[in-house]
């Protein structure tokens, strides 16, 4: 059990980055543990068409219960727009209709635009694109199907500049729908728009503040129309998710509310929605999938964040759409391009976890929280949980009682209902491991070592005086030292550098406020002038001595007239 905990510990230095989960009012039902259970749900990538390569993807939707893509490609005013339906055995066929595959001549968009493709029951299309311009044009463009070619019915209102506090801008939705009675529904930072889809005539403008009883609309404002029920997501101050409203589209005067489905976060993480046409809601964070059936406000989970695409950082989901058989497709943004997560039920799969651990960390993290994921991607016999007794909310909120919550690790590492792992960053691993608390790692890592899975000379530096190792590093950044005439030994202290610099006529660091040269080179004195909360005066003077040497090399600035320093907030 020690061992598997030490190499869970080793696989983590060299895994990745993770992100923030959020709790939900979530049911489930457990089983015993000596119980096989049976079904549950999957997650599988969809294999994207060679003809999508130098395309991105524009949108994904639900038309009647096929799941369709927008895509979008080209080059400067020559982008060309094409429609797409995932069909059986989940392959992907194209159906774009003749007047969307002539539009972009001659209109002057870009691949990088943001096409929406709204279609009514009676298979009429609308297409709405959020275009980036300059200030001297409407970034707005709503366009309908008419004959086989396409007629601007852009809205007025989404043309005519505004101007506040002395800058002109454009009150253009980010987002747009369409009702079953043809109404598309427009919604921008500062107001929600109703238009009628026969002609883009405004019916109905209100301000985006007077949608909210409480908070405000999150960053994913837009969820979608069913029926005449409009649902938006409500967010409180820290930008969570707390509630997704229902408002009811009521003819010239707009949208008044009708209900709310709680909902709720505790962490930084994107909430995303998607409605069925029987008033079911499918939601997805970082903590997972979950459900809310028609008419009810409990949700219920279906899947953990830690087996998605969610628990990721180095991608970032767009949106997701569900289909009636309960199957639900997320979109997901990477560095490598786009993505397509499919979440389908499987009524043969069974939960492979037979080991959990728990880690603990004093303060959130996404690094963690991401290497938690990836080991169990490599090992899903071992699920591991990131306990932090600080989220991200209440650390920037100032909420956070450090005092209480050493106090309360203490209490159950000493009880032992301690964590299996523990991060050390904000704790003292010296004492810690004079009280007998951690574990030897030392015959888990000098193996790793010996054949190069570790690099030894960074992990050897944490080796005690008797041999023993409590602690490695999770990461580590290289920081490269770049000059004609500096050899090695003369970075090698703090004094080495001073004398290197010393009467030399050109600036070997350029200058530096006395605020920035502090920062520079304060972590690598700090531990020796503080020593018991107070400061060691005959530590410090060599070190200011020293510090001087450099900074007549520098040249000092009394302030930054120019620009901001990297570290103006923490002087």
């Amino acid at each position: 059990m020690q061992k598997g905990i030490a190499l869970a510990t080793c696989m983590a230095i060299v895994m990745g980055l993770f992100t923030g989960c959020g709790k939900k009012n979530d049911q489930q039902i457990a089983a015993s543990p000596d119980e096989v259970q049976k079904g549950r749900y999957v997650e599988t990538e969809l294999s994207l068409p060679e003809e999508w390569k130098d395309k991105n993807i524009s949108q994904i939707f639900r038309s009647g219960d096929e799941l369709h893509f927008l895509v979008a490609g080209g080059a400067e005013g020559q982008v060309s727009l094409g429609e797409w339906m995932l069909g059986e055995g989940d392959t992907l066929t194209e159906v774009t209709k003749d007047w969307l595959k002539a539009l972009p001549e001659g209109k002057g968009l870009e691949s990088s635009d943001s096409f929406t493709l709204l279609q009514d029951a009676e298979g009429n299309q609308y297409l709405y694109g959020n275009c980036y311009r300059d200030e001297e044009s409407s970034s707005a463009h709503l366009w309908k199907e008419a004959g086989g070619s396409a007629l601007d019915i852009t809205p007025q209102k989404w043309l005519e500049p505004m101007d506040m506090d002395g800058y002109r801008f454009y009150d253009t939705p980010q987002y747009v729908t369409l009702t079953e009675d043809e109404l598309l529904v427009g919604l921008s930072y500062f107001s929600l728009d109703v238009v009628l889809a026969q002609d883009g005539s405004l019916v109905s403008s209100q301000e985006s503040d007077s949608l909210t009883d409480s908070g405000s609309l999150s960053d994913n404002k837009w969820v979608s129309a069913v029926g005449d029920t409009l649902y938006l997501a409500q967010a409180d101050e820290q930008g969570n998710v707390n509630g997704l409203l229902q408002m009811q589209l009521d003819g010239n005067n707009g949208a008044k509310a009708k209900g709310v489905i709680p909902f709720s976060q505790d962490s930084y993480s994107s909430a995303y929605f998607s409605v069925l046409e029987d008033g079911t809601v499918y939601a997805a964070d970082a903590d997972g999938f979950f459900r809310c059936d028609a008419g009810d406000t409990n949700w219920q989970k279906l899947l953990q964040g830690i087996d998605t695409g969610f628990s990721l950082s180095d991608q970032w989901c767009r949106d997701i759409v569900a289909l009636s058989d309960g199957s639900v497709y997320a979109w997901f943004g990477s560095e490598s391009g786009d993505k397509i997560m499919i979440y389908r039920y499987d009524p043969d799969a069974v939960t492979e976890v037979t080991e959990e651990l728990a880690l603990y960390t004093v303060e959130e993290s996404f690094f963690l929280q991401q290497a938690a994921v990836q080991y169990h991607k490599q090992h899903p016999e071992i699920l591991i949980h990131v306990d932090a007794a600080i989220s991200m909310t209440d650390k920037y909120s100032g909420n956070a009682d450090y005092q209480q919550i050493y106090q309360d690790l203490n209490t159950s590492l000493t009880s032992g209902n301690g964590p299996d792992l523990m991060v050390m960053d904000h704790l003292k691993l010296d004492t810690y491991a004079s009280k007998g608390l951690l574990f030897n790692l030392q015959e888990i890592l000098q193996p790793m070592e010996e054949d190069g899975t570790l690099l030894s000379n960074i992990t050897t530096a944490y080796e005690e005086a008797d041999g023993r190792r409590y602690a490695v590093p999770l990461q580590f950044g290289l920081l490269l030292a770049v000059g004609r005439d500096v050899q090695p030994e003369e970075m090698s202290s703090m004094d080495a550098i001073a004398k290197a610099v010393s009467g030399k006529t050109e600036s070997y660091m350029g200058d530096r406020t006395c605020g920035e040269l502090v920062e520079e080179f304060y972590p690598l004195i700090v531990d020796d002038i503080l020593q018991n909360r107070q400061v060691n005066r005959d530590s410090l003077r060599p070190w200011l001595e020293d510090l001087k040497k450099i900074a007549d090399n520098c040249g000092i600035l009394l302030s930054r007239k120019e620009g901001r320093a990297a570290n103006i907030w923490d002087l």
